[in-house]
Protein backbone atom coordinates (compact mmCIF):
# COMPACT_ATOMS: atom_id res chain seq x y z
CA UNK A 1 0.00 0.00 0.00
CA UNK A 2 1.04 3.59 -0.57
CA UNK A 3 0.54 6.52 1.73
CA UNK A 4 -1.09 9.68 0.47
CA UNK A 5 1.26 12.45 1.55
CA UNK A 6 -1.44 15.01 2.19
CA UNK A 7 -2.09 15.18 5.93
CA UNK A 8 -5.53 16.28 6.99
CA UNK A 9 -5.61 18.11 10.30
CA UNK A 10 -9.01 17.85 11.92
CA UNK A 11 -8.78 20.21 14.87
CA UNK A 12 -11.27 19.26 17.54
CA UNK A 13 -13.38 22.20 18.64
CA UNK A 14 -15.32 22.49 21.87
CA UNK A 15 -18.88 21.34 21.30
CA UNK A 16 -21.97 22.13 23.25
CA UNK A 17 -24.26 19.44 24.56
CA UNK A 18 -26.31 19.72 21.39
CA UNK A 19 -25.55 17.09 18.79
CA UNK A 20 -24.16 18.05 15.38
CA UNK A 21 -25.32 15.71 12.62
CA UNK A 22 -24.51 15.47 8.92
CA UNK A 23 -25.43 13.00 6.19
CA UNK A 24 -22.81 11.11 4.19
CA UNK A 25 -23.74 9.68 0.80
CA UNK A 26 -23.14 5.98 0.21
CA UNK A 27 -24.99 6.04 -3.13
CA UNK A 28 -21.85 5.05 -5.04
CA UNK A 29 -19.47 3.56 -2.44
CA UNK A 30 -21.95 0.98 -1.16
CA UNK A 31 -22.68 -0.27 -4.68
CA UNK A 32 -19.27 -1.95 -4.87
CA UNK A 33 -16.80 -3.84 -2.73
CA UNK A 34 -15.07 -1.68 -0.17
CA UNK A 35 -15.60 0.49 2.87
CA UNK A 36 -18.27 3.13 3.28
CA UNK A 37 -17.91 5.38 6.33
CA UNK A 38 -18.94 8.63 7.95
CA UNK A 39 -17.08 11.44 6.24
CA UNK A 40 -15.69 12.72 9.55
CA UNK A 41 -13.65 10.70 12.01
CA UNK A 42 -15.22 12.25 15.12
CA UNK A 43 -18.79 11.38 14.15
CA UNK A 44 -20.58 8.06 14.50
CA UNK A 45 -23.53 6.52 12.68
CA UNK A 46 -26.80 7.57 14.27
CA UNK A 47 -29.06 6.30 11.49
CA UNK A 48 -29.47 4.92 7.97
CA UNK A 49 -31.20 6.63 5.05
CA UNK A 50 -32.70 4.26 2.51
CA UNK A 51 -34.08 4.90 -0.96
CA UNK A 52 -37.27 3.75 -2.69
CA UNK A 53 -38.31 0.15 -2.33
CA UNK A 54 -38.83 -1.08 -5.88
CA UNK A 55 -40.86 -4.29 -6.05
CA UNK A 56 -40.02 -7.21 -3.80
CA UNK A 57 -36.27 -7.10 -4.37
CA UNK A 58 -34.46 -4.87 -1.87
CA UNK A 59 -30.64 -5.00 -2.17
CA UNK A 60 -28.33 -3.10 0.18
CA UNK A 61 -27.55 -0.67 -2.64
CA UNK A 62 -30.81 0.99 -1.57
CA UNK A 63 -28.96 2.15 1.55
CA UNK A 64 -28.10 5.57 0.13
CA UNK A 65 -26.88 7.62 3.09
CA UNK A 66 -25.90 7.44 6.73
CA UNK A 67 -26.65 10.05 9.34
CA UNK A 68 -23.48 10.72 11.33
CA UNK A 69 -23.49 12.70 14.57
CA UNK A 70 -20.96 14.02 17.03
CA UNK A 71 -20.82 12.98 20.66
CA UNK A 72 -21.27 15.57 23.37
CA UNK A 73 -18.57 16.72 25.78
CA UNK A 74 -16.08 15.52 26.85
CA UNK A 75 -15.71 13.24 23.85
CA UNK A 76 -15.00 15.59 20.91
CA UNK A 77 -11.58 16.70 22.18
CA UNK A 78 -9.73 13.39 22.48
CA UNK A 79 -7.84 11.04 20.17
CA UNK A 80 -9.65 8.19 18.36
CA UNK A 81 -9.48 4.43 18.22
CA UNK A 82 -10.66 2.47 15.20
CA UNK A 83 -11.07 -1.31 15.06
CA UNK A 84 -12.90 -3.73 12.79
CA UNK A 85 -15.51 -6.29 13.78
CA UNK A 86 -15.61 -9.41 11.63
CA UNK A 87 -19.19 -9.89 10.43
CA UNK A 88 -18.30 -12.37 7.68
CA UNK A 89 -20.78 -14.94 8.96
CA UNK A 90 -22.85 -12.87 11.37
CA UNK A 91 -25.42 -11.75 8.78
CA UNK A 92 -25.46 -14.92 6.67
CA UNK A 93 -28.29 -16.47 8.70
CA UNK A 94 -31.70 -15.24 9.77
CA UNK A 95 -32.47 -13.86 13.21
CA UNK A 96 -28.89 -12.88 13.99
CA UNK A 97 -27.32 -9.83 15.61
CA UNK A 98 -23.98 -8.33 14.57
CA UNK A 99 -22.24 -5.96 17.00
CA UNK A 100 -19.29 -3.64 17.37
CA UNK A 101 -16.97 -4.45 20.29
CA UNK A 102 -18.36 -3.09 23.57
CA UNK A 103 -17.55 0.61 24.02
CA UNK A 104 -17.28 1.25 20.26
CA UNK A 105 -19.80 2.86 17.90
CA UNK A 106 -20.46 2.09 14.25
CA UNK A 107 -18.49 4.32 11.88
CA UNK A 108 -18.77 2.38 8.63
CA UNK A 109 -19.40 -0.93 6.87
CA UNK A 110 -17.41 -3.08 4.47
CA UNK A 111 -19.28 -4.99 1.79
CA UNK A 112 -17.91 -7.67 -0.48
CA UNK A 113 -18.73 -8.29 -4.10
CA UNK A 114 -19.83 -11.87 -3.54
CA UNK A 115 -23.09 -11.07 -5.27
CA UNK A 116 -24.41 -8.08 -7.16
CA UNK A 117 -26.08 -5.80 -6.26
CA UNK A 118 -25.60 -7.38 -2.82
CA UNK A 119 -27.75 -8.18 0.17
CA UNK A 120 -27.30 -8.29 3.94
CA UNK A 121 -25.02 -11.32 3.71
CA UNK A 122 -22.48 -9.28 1.73
CA UNK A 123 -21.87 -6.99 4.73
CA UNK A 124 -18.64 -8.60 5.88
CA UNK A 125 -17.20 -6.22 8.46
CA UNK A 126 -18.00 -3.21 10.63
CA UNK A 127 -15.70 -0.26 11.09
CA UNK A 128 -16.11 0.66 14.77
CA UNK A 129 -14.67 3.73 16.48
CA UNK A 130 -14.66 5.45 19.85
CA UNK A 131 -12.98 8.33 21.63
CA UNK A 132 -9.69 6.86 22.83
CA UNK A 133 -10.37 7.51 26.53
CA UNK A 134 -13.96 6.23 26.38
CA UNK A 135 -14.22 3.14 28.62
CA UNK A 136 -15.18 -0.31 27.36
CA UNK A 137 -18.81 0.15 28.30
CA UNK A 138 -21.81 2.28 27.36
CA UNK A 139 -24.26 4.59 29.03
CA UNK A 140 -27.78 3.34 28.40
CA UNK A 141 -28.68 1.18 25.40
CA UNK A 142 -31.92 0.27 23.67
CA UNK A 143 -33.05 -1.87 20.78
CA UNK A 144 -34.83 0.28 18.18
CA UNK A 145 -37.45 -1.39 16.00
CA UNK A 146 -36.74 -0.45 12.37
CA UNK A 147 -39.19 -2.84 10.70
CA UNK A 148 -41.46 0.04 9.69
CA UNK A 149 -38.92 2.68 8.62
CA UNK A 150 -36.80 0.17 6.71
CA UNK A 151 -39.84 -0.75 4.62
CA UNK A 152 -40.10 2.69 3.03
CA UNK A 153 -37.94 5.57 1.86
CA UNK A 154 -36.56 7.69 4.68
CA UNK A 155 -34.38 7.65 7.77
CA UNK A 156 -34.14 5.01 10.49
CA UNK A 157 -32.27 6.56 13.38
CA UNK A 158 -31.33 6.11 17.00
CA UNK A 159 -32.62 8.58 19.61
CA UNK A 160 -30.70 11.84 19.90
CA UNK A 161 -27.36 11.30 21.62
CA UNK A 162 -27.31 7.57 20.79
CA UNK A 163 -25.29 5.77 18.12
CA UNK A 164 -25.62 2.46 16.31
CA UNK A 165 -23.60 -0.35 17.91
CA UNK A 166 -25.28 -3.34 16.26
CA UNK A 167 -27.81 -4.40 13.61
CA UNK A 168 -30.24 -7.32 13.45
CA UNK A 169 -31.14 -9.44 10.42
CA UNK A 170 -34.63 -10.91 10.62
CA UNK A 171 -36.13 -13.55 8.32
CA UNK A 172 -34.50 -12.80 4.97
CA UNK A 173 -31.57 -11.19 3.18
CA UNK A 174 -33.20 -8.03 1.83
CA UNK A 175 -32.42 -4.61 3.25
CA UNK A 176 -35.91 -4.23 4.72
CA UNK A 177 -35.12 -7.26 6.92
CA UNK A 178 -32.71 -5.11 8.88
CA UNK A 179 -35.42 -4.82 11.51
CA UNK A 180 -33.57 -3.73 14.65
CA UNK A 181 -30.69 -1.50 15.63
CA UNK A 182 -28.81 -1.57 18.90
CA UNK A 183 -28.44 2.07 19.96
CA UNK A 184 -26.17 3.14 22.81
CA UNK A 185 -25.04 6.44 24.24
CA UNK A 186 -21.53 7.23 25.46
CA UNK A 187 -20.87 7.37 29.18
CA UNK A 188 -20.63 10.81 30.77
CA UNK A 189 -16.90 10.77 31.48
CA UNK A 190 -13.77 8.60 31.36
CA UNK A 191 -13.23 5.92 33.97
CA UNK A 192 -12.05 7.06 37.37
CA UNK A 193 -8.35 6.39 37.77
CA UNK A 194 -8.27 4.20 40.89
CA UNK A 195 -5.66 1.61 39.94
CA UNK A 196 -2.42 1.27 38.08
CA UNK A 197 -4.08 -0.97 35.50
CA UNK A 198 -6.58 1.75 34.63
CA UNK A 199 -3.95 4.42 34.11
CA UNK A 200 -1.96 1.94 31.99
CA UNK A 201 -5.04 1.29 29.85
CA UNK A 202 -5.75 5.03 29.57
CA UNK A 203 -2.21 5.81 28.44
CA UNK A 204 -2.04 2.99 25.91
CA UNK A 205 -5.42 3.94 24.46
CA UNK A 206 -4.83 7.69 24.21
CA UNK A 207 -1.29 7.50 22.80
CA UNK A 208 -1.87 4.80 20.16
CA UNK A 209 -2.94 7.15 17.37
CA UNK A 210 -0.11 9.63 17.89
CA UNK A 211 2.54 6.94 18.42
CA UNK A 212 1.58 5.24 15.16
CA UNK A 213 1.71 8.59 13.35
CA UNK A 214 5.09 9.31 14.96
CA UNK A 215 6.36 5.92 13.82
CA UNK A 216 5.18 6.66 10.28
CA UNK A 217 6.95 10.04 10.28
CA UNK A 218 10.20 8.42 11.48
CA UNK A 219 9.99 5.91 8.65
CA UNK A 220 8.37 2.74 9.97
CA UNK A 221 6.44 0.74 7.37
CA UNK A 222 2.95 -0.66 8.00
CA UNK A 223 2.04 1.65 10.89
CA UNK A 224 -1.58 0.56 10.45
CA UNK A 225 -3.52 -2.69 10.12
CA UNK A 226 -4.42 -4.41 6.85
CA UNK A 227 -8.01 -3.10 6.93
CA UNK A 228 -7.18 0.47 7.97
CA UNK A 229 -8.08 3.61 6.08
CA UNK A 230 -5.64 5.78 8.08
CA UNK A 231 -2.37 5.40 9.94
CA UNK A 232 -3.00 4.37 13.56
CA UNK A 233 -6.09 2.26 12.82
CA UNK A 234 -6.75 -1.46 13.12
CA UNK A 235 -4.48 -2.39 16.03
CA UNK A 236 -5.16 -4.97 18.71
CA UNK A 237 -3.77 -5.10 22.23
CA UNK A 238 -1.59 -8.01 23.36
CA UNK A 239 -0.72 -7.38 26.99
CA UNK A 240 1.28 -4.15 27.00
CA UNK A 241 1.80 -4.22 23.22
CA UNK A 242 -0.21 -2.70 20.39
CA UNK A 243 0.01 -4.86 17.27
CA UNK A 244 -1.09 -3.73 13.81
CA UNK A 245 -3.57 -6.30 12.50
CA UNK A 246 -2.72 -8.68 9.68
CA UNK A 247 -6.30 -9.92 9.27
CA UNK A 248 -7.98 -9.07 5.97
CA UNK A 249 -11.56 -8.62 4.85
CA UNK A 250 -13.46 -11.55 3.39
CA UNK A 251 -12.48 -11.66 -0.28
CA UNK A 252 -10.03 -8.83 0.48
CA UNK A 253 -6.25 -8.65 0.32
CA UNK A 254 -3.29 -7.21 2.20
CA UNK A 255 -0.49 -6.64 -0.27
CA UNK A 256 3.01 -5.26 -0.03
CA UNK A 257 6.54 -6.19 0.96
CA UNK A 258 6.83 -7.98 4.32
CA UNK A 259 3.15 -7.16 4.90
CA UNK A 260 2.78 -9.46 7.89
CA UNK A 261 5.62 -7.79 9.76
CA UNK A 262 3.64 -4.78 10.85
CA UNK A 263 4.32 -2.16 13.51
CA UNK A 264 4.29 -3.11 17.18
CA UNK A 265 4.30 -0.58 20.03
CA UNK A 266 5.65 -2.12 23.24
CA UNK A 267 5.10 -0.42 26.62
CA UNK A 268 7.44 -1.27 29.51
CA UNK A 269 9.13 0.08 32.65
CA UNK A 270 5.89 1.18 34.29
CA UNK A 271 6.18 3.23 37.45
CA UNK A 272 4.59 6.05 39.42
CA UNK A 273 5.99 9.08 41.19
CA UNK A 274 4.56 12.11 42.95
CA UNK A 275 5.04 15.28 40.96
CA UNK A 276 3.36 17.83 43.22
CA UNK A 277 1.51 18.01 46.55
CA UNK A 278 -0.94 20.78 47.28
CA UNK A 279 -2.14 21.28 50.87
CA UNK A 280 -5.57 22.52 51.89
CA UNK A 281 -6.62 24.53 54.97
CA UNK A 282 -5.89 22.72 58.23
CA UNK A 283 -8.52 21.93 60.84
CA UNK A 284 -7.57 21.82 64.53
CA UNK A 285 -9.93 20.32 67.12
CA UNK A 286 -9.90 18.79 70.60
CA UNK A 287 -10.19 15.04 70.92
CA UNK A 288 -11.79 12.94 73.61
CA UNK A 289 -9.53 12.91 76.72
CA UNK A 290 -7.89 9.56 77.36
CA UNK A 291 -6.73 7.96 80.58
CA UNK A 292 -3.14 6.80 80.62
CA UNK A 293 -2.93 5.82 84.31
CA UNK A 294 -5.46 4.91 87.00
CA UNK A 295 -5.69 3.35 90.44
CA UNK A 296 -7.60 3.24 93.75
CA UNK A 297 -6.57 4.67 97.11
CA UNK A 298 -8.29 3.23 100.20
CA UNK A 299 -8.39 4.31 103.83
CA UNK A 300 -9.23 1.40 106.18
CA UNK A 301 -8.12 3.31 109.28
CA UNK A 302 -10.44 4.80 111.87
CA UNK A 303 -9.30 8.35 111.20
CA UNK A 304 -9.03 10.60 108.15
CA UNK A 305 -5.90 10.63 106.04
CA UNK A 306 -4.58 12.76 103.20
CA UNK A 307 -2.88 10.91 100.35
CA UNK A 308 -1.00 12.26 97.35
CA UNK A 309 -0.11 10.82 93.96
CA UNK A 310 2.52 11.95 91.50
CA UNK A 311 2.62 10.64 87.98
CA UNK A 312 5.05 11.44 85.18
CA UNK A 313 4.58 10.13 81.63
CA UNK A 314 6.29 10.77 78.34
CA UNK A 315 3.81 11.30 75.51
CA UNK A 316 4.82 10.76 71.90
CA UNK A 317 3.06 12.61 69.07
CA UNK A 318 1.84 10.79 65.96
CA UNK A 319 1.21 11.55 62.33
CA UNK A 320 -1.31 9.38 60.52
CA UNK A 321 -1.78 9.29 56.75
CA UNK A 322 -5.22 8.37 55.43
CA UNK A 323 -5.73 7.94 51.68
CA UNK A 324 -9.25 9.03 50.79
CA UNK A 325 -8.91 8.28 47.08
CA UNK A 326 -9.07 4.54 46.42
CA UNK A 327 -6.07 3.41 44.44
CA UNK A 328 -4.57 -0.04 43.91
CA UNK A 329 -1.18 -0.94 42.57
CA UNK A 330 1.20 -3.87 42.68
CA UNK A 331 4.22 -4.61 44.83
CA UNK A 332 6.50 -3.97 41.86
CA UNK A 333 5.03 -0.56 41.06
CA UNK A 334 4.12 0.74 44.52
CA UNK A 335 5.29 4.28 45.09
CA UNK A 336 6.20 6.50 47.98
CA UNK A 337 4.72 9.83 48.84
CA UNK A 338 6.70 12.19 51.06
CA UNK A 339 5.22 15.14 52.90
CA UNK A 340 6.91 18.28 54.14
CA UNK A 341 5.49 18.30 57.65
CA UNK A 342 6.46 21.89 58.36
CA UNK A 343 4.75 23.05 55.15
CA UNK A 344 1.66 21.03 55.95
CA UNK A 345 1.25 21.81 59.66
CA UNK A 346 3.15 25.02 60.12
CA UNK A 347 4.53 25.03 63.65
CA UNK A 348 2.69 21.88 64.63
CA UNK A 349 5.80 19.74 64.40
CA UNK A 350 9.53 20.05 64.19
CA UNK A 351 9.77 16.93 62.03
CA UNK A 352 10.68 17.67 58.43
CA UNK A 353 9.34 14.78 56.33
CA UNK A 354 6.85 11.98 56.59
CA UNK A 355 6.92 9.21 53.99
CA UNK A 356 4.32 6.56 53.32
CA UNK A 357 3.88 3.91 50.63
CA UNK A 358 0.96 3.07 48.38
CA UNK A 359 0.62 -0.63 47.60
CA UNK A 360 -1.81 -3.53 47.44
CA UNK A 361 -4.89 -1.91 48.95
CA UNK A 362 -7.86 0.17 47.97
CA UNK A 363 -7.21 2.64 50.77
CA UNK A 364 -4.33 3.08 53.16
CA UNK A 365 -4.08 4.26 56.73
CA UNK A 366 -0.47 4.53 57.87
CA UNK A 367 0.45 5.69 61.35
CA UNK A 368 3.85 6.89 62.40
CA UNK A 369 5.12 8.04 65.78
CA UNK A 370 7.35 11.02 65.31
CA UNK A 371 10.25 12.27 67.37
CA UNK A 372 8.26 14.91 69.21
CA UNK A 373 7.80 13.92 72.87
CA UNK A 374 6.56 15.81 75.92
CA UNK A 375 6.87 14.83 79.56
CA UNK A 376 3.75 15.45 81.63
CA UNK A 377 3.99 15.44 85.46
CA UNK A 378 0.97 15.73 87.68
CA UNK A 379 0.55 15.84 91.46
CA UNK A 380 -2.77 15.62 93.26
CA UNK A 381 -3.97 15.02 96.82
CA UNK A 382 -7.19 13.81 98.39
CA UNK A 383 -8.43 13.50 101.98
CA UNK A 384 -10.28 10.29 102.76
CA UNK A 385 -12.42 9.70 105.80
CA UNK A 386 -12.41 6.42 107.71
CA UNK A 387 -13.29 3.44 105.50
CA UNK A 388 -13.43 5.52 102.33
CA UNK A 389 -11.87 4.92 98.89
CA UNK A 390 -11.32 6.97 95.75
CA UNK A 391 -10.36 6.09 92.21
CA UNK A 392 -8.07 8.35 90.28
CA UNK A 393 -7.62 8.70 86.51
CA UNK A 394 -4.69 10.57 85.05
CA UNK A 395 -6.18 11.98 81.86
CA UNK A 396 -4.30 13.22 78.79
CA UNK A 397 -5.94 16.02 76.83
CA UNK A 398 -5.21 15.90 73.10
CA UNK A 399 -5.66 18.01 70.01
CA UNK A 400 -5.63 16.89 66.40
CA UNK A 401 -4.61 18.95 63.41
CA UNK A 402 -5.87 17.59 60.09
CA UNK A 403 -4.42 18.75 56.80
CA UNK A 404 -6.05 17.63 53.52
CA UNK A 405 -3.93 17.32 50.42
CA UNK A 406 -4.16 16.60 46.73
CA UNK A 407 -1.17 14.89 45.13
CA UNK A 408 -0.48 14.95 41.41
CA UNK A 409 0.98 11.58 40.42
CA UNK A 410 2.71 11.03 37.09
CA UNK A 411 3.07 7.69 35.33
CA UNK A 412 6.44 6.60 34.00
CA UNK A 413 6.91 4.16 31.14
CA UNK A 414 8.96 3.45 28.04
CA UNK A 415 7.75 2.73 24.51
CA UNK A 416 9.53 0.64 21.89
CA UNK A 417 8.83 0.82 18.16
CA UNK A 418 9.26 -2.63 16.60
CA UNK A 419 9.15 -3.08 12.84
CA UNK A 420 11.14 -2.31 9.73
CA UNK A 421 11.95 0.94 7.96
CA UNK A 422 10.83 2.12 4.54
CA UNK A 423 13.49 2.31 1.86
CA UNK A 424 14.73 5.51 0.27
CA UNK A 425 13.00 4.92 -3.07
CA UNK A 426 9.64 4.97 -1.35
CA UNK A 427 8.45 7.43 1.28
CA UNK A 428 11.80 7.00 2.97
CA UNK A 429 12.92 6.98 6.58
CA UNK A 430 14.82 9.38 8.81
CA UNK A 431 17.36 7.09 10.45
CA UNK A 432 20.88 8.52 10.15
CA UNK A 433 22.27 5.21 8.91
CA UNK A 434 19.46 4.05 6.63
CA UNK A 435 17.85 7.19 5.23
CA UNK A 436 19.63 6.82 1.85
CA UNK A 437 19.69 3.04 1.89
CA UNK A 438 17.85 0.83 -0.58
CA UNK A 439 17.39 -1.73 2.17
CA UNK A 440 14.34 -2.11 4.36
CA UNK A 441 16.07 -3.01 7.62
CA UNK A 442 14.34 -4.36 10.69
CA UNK A 443 14.94 -1.78 13.41
CA UNK A 444 13.60 -1.65 16.94
CA UNK A 445 13.96 1.56 18.91
CA UNK A 446 12.93 2.40 22.47
CA UNK A 447 12.20 5.85 23.83
CA UNK A 448 12.74 5.76 27.59
CA UNK A 449 14.40 3.48 30.12
CA UNK A 450 13.76 2.27 33.63
CA UNK A 451 15.00 5.62 34.94
CA UNK A 452 13.99 7.99 32.11
CA UNK A 453 10.33 7.99 31.05
CA UNK A 454 9.22 7.94 27.42
CA UNK A 455 8.08 11.57 27.27
CA UNK A 456 11.34 12.89 28.76
CA UNK A 457 13.44 10.83 26.35
CA UNK A 458 11.40 11.91 23.31
CA UNK A 459 11.54 15.57 24.30
CA UNK A 460 15.27 15.55 25.00
CA UNK A 461 16.13 13.75 21.77
CA UNK A 462 13.85 15.83 19.55
CA UNK A 463 14.91 19.14 21.15
CA UNK A 464 18.62 18.34 20.98
CA UNK A 465 18.33 16.74 17.50
CA UNK A 466 19.99 13.59 18.80
CA UNK A 467 20.74 10.65 16.55
CA UNK A 468 19.88 8.08 15.37
CA UNK A 469 16.94 10.12 14.06
CA UNK A 470 17.32 13.04 11.65
CA UNK A 471 14.79 15.29 13.36
CA UNK A 472 15.34 18.39 11.23
CA UNK A 473 14.82 16.55 7.95
CA UNK A 474 11.76 14.79 9.28
CA UNK A 475 10.19 18.04 10.49
CA UNK A 476 10.88 19.70 7.14
CA UNK A 477 9.04 16.97 5.31
CA UNK A 478 6.31 16.48 7.93
CA UNK A 479 5.73 19.76 9.82
CA UNK A 480 2.82 18.17 11.70
CA UNK A 481 5.34 15.90 13.44
CA UNK A 482 6.14 18.82 15.76
CA UNK A 483 2.57 18.90 17.03
CA UNK A 484 2.61 15.12 17.50
CA UNK A 485 5.84 15.39 19.52
CA UNK A 486 4.40 18.21 21.62
CA UNK A 487 1.30 16.15 22.33
CA UNK A 488 3.24 13.00 23.24
CA UNK A 489 5.58 14.96 25.53
CA UNK A 490 2.72 16.81 27.26
CA UNK A 491 3.07 15.28 30.72
CA UNK A 492 -0.43 16.26 31.82
CA UNK A 493 -1.95 13.35 29.90
CA UNK A 494 0.04 10.93 32.08
CA UNK A 495 -1.00 12.53 35.38
CA UNK A 496 -3.82 11.90 37.82
CA UNK A 497 -4.75 13.18 41.27
CA UNK A 498 -4.99 11.45 44.65
CA UNK A 499 -6.63 12.90 47.76
CA UNK A 500 -5.76 12.17 51.35
CA UNK A 501 -5.24 13.76 54.71
CA UNK A 502 -2.58 13.93 57.39
CA UNK A 503 -3.55 13.86 61.05
CA UNK A 504 -1.12 15.19 63.65
CA UNK A 505 -2.12 14.30 67.22
CA UNK A 506 -0.33 15.73 70.24
CA UNK A 507 -0.88 15.82 73.98
CA UNK A 508 -1.53 19.24 75.50
CA UNK A 509 -1.77 18.73 79.26
CA UNK A 510 -2.68 16.20 81.93
CA UNK A 511 -5.20 16.32 84.76
CA UNK A 512 -6.31 14.04 87.59
CA UNK A 513 -9.94 13.13 88.01
CA UNK A 514 -11.07 11.67 91.36
CA UNK A 515 -14.12 9.52 91.86
CA UNK A 516 -15.47 8.07 95.14
CA UNK A 517 -15.81 4.30 95.08
CA UNK A 518 -16.84 1.59 97.55
CA UNK A 519 -14.10 0.23 99.76
CA UNK A 520 -13.48 -3.51 100.03
CA UNK A 521 -12.05 -5.32 103.06
CA UNK A 522 -9.50 -7.08 100.88
CA UNK A 523 -7.91 -3.78 99.87
CA UNK A 524 -4.55 -2.65 101.10
CA UNK A 525 -4.35 0.47 103.16
CA UNK A 526 -3.11 2.78 100.44
CA UNK A 527 -1.80 2.76 96.92
CA UNK A 528 1.12 5.12 97.03
CA UNK A 529 2.86 4.12 93.80
CA UNK A 530 4.89 7.08 92.62
CA UNK A 531 6.95 5.25 89.99
CA UNK A 532 7.45 6.79 86.61
CA UNK A 533 6.51 4.77 83.51
CA UNK A 534 9.46 4.18 81.21
CA UNK A 535 7.27 3.49 78.17
CA UNK A 536 6.09 6.55 76.23
CA UNK A 537 2.39 6.89 75.70
CA UNK A 538 1.42 7.34 72.05
CA UNK A 539 -1.10 10.11 71.40
CA UNK A 540 -3.56 9.21 68.67
CA UNK A 541 -7.21 9.48 67.72
CA UNK A 542 -9.57 7.22 69.59
CA UNK A 543 -12.58 5.22 68.39
CA UNK A 544 -14.99 7.97 69.49
CA UNK A 545 -13.15 10.72 67.60
CA UNK A 546 -14.88 11.43 64.31
CA UNK A 547 -12.80 12.33 61.24
CA UNK A 548 -12.43 16.03 60.60
CA UNK A 549 -14.44 17.67 57.86
CA UNK A 550 -11.90 19.05 55.43
CA UNK A 551 -11.79 20.73 52.06
CA UNK A 552 -9.47 19.07 49.56
CA UNK A 553 -7.53 21.47 47.33
CA UNK A 554 -8.42 21.41 43.66
CA UNK A 555 -5.85 20.84 40.95
CA UNK A 556 -6.46 21.34 37.26
CA UNK A 557 -4.87 18.70 35.05
CA UNK A 558 -5.57 19.90 31.54
CA UNK A 559 -3.79 19.41 28.24
CA UNK A 560 -1.14 21.99 27.50
CA UNK A 561 -1.00 20.96 23.84
CA UNK A 562 -4.36 21.49 22.04
CA UNK A 563 -5.77 18.18 20.89
CA UNK A 564 -5.96 17.69 17.15
CA UNK A 565 -6.34 14.51 15.16
CA UNK A 566 -3.82 14.04 12.35
CA UNK A 567 -5.35 11.89 9.63
CA UNK A 568 -2.80 10.26 7.31
CA UNK A 569 -4.86 8.35 4.74
CA UNK A 570 -3.81 4.96 3.45
CA UNK A 571 -4.18 4.71 -0.33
Amino acid sequence: MLIVHAVVIATVLSLAKSQICTKTSWAISFDHRGQSTCSELDKYINGFVRGHLRGGDDPITNLEQVQCCSASQPWPNVERQVVYADWTYQLDDNFRWAFCPVGYFLHGLYRSSASSPGYLNTIESARCAKPASHPITYGSCQNVDTSSCMSRQGTCSCPRGFFVTGIYRADDDDLYNLKKMKCCEPVDKPDEINSLSKIQTRIMDTTLWNLANMAYYLGYEWSYGCRALNVGEDFYKDGFTWVAETKIFHHGSCDGYNRYNRLKLVFDHWGLSVKEIKYGPKVTESLQPESFDSGIIRNTASSSITESIERTRTVQDTITHIATTSFTTSQETSFQISFNVNAAFGSASSSTTYTTKYENSFSTTNEKSISNTNSFSKQSSITLGPMQAAKYNVVLNKIRTTVPYTAVVITKFSTEFKGFLRWSNGDGNFHSKFTYSHDRPAFNYRFGTETTPFYSALKRQSDSLSEPWLWNLMLQKYPDARRIINRLTDETQYEFALNGRLEFVEGTDASVVWENVNITKRAVLVNDDTTKSTHPYVAKSGPLDKPAEVQYPEVQISNKEPVAVSVIPVN
